[in-house]
């Protein structure tokens, strides 16, 4: 949705599950 919650849900999904972040920054 927003840029700037993109860096705060990577941090927060690399903390609770790295496989996450690829869903979360397909980037």
């Amino acid at each position: 949705m927003t840029r700037k919650y993109d860096g705060i849900l990577v941090r927060e999904s690399v903390r609770l599950a790295p496989q996450n972040t690829s869903e979360v920054k397909p980037l």
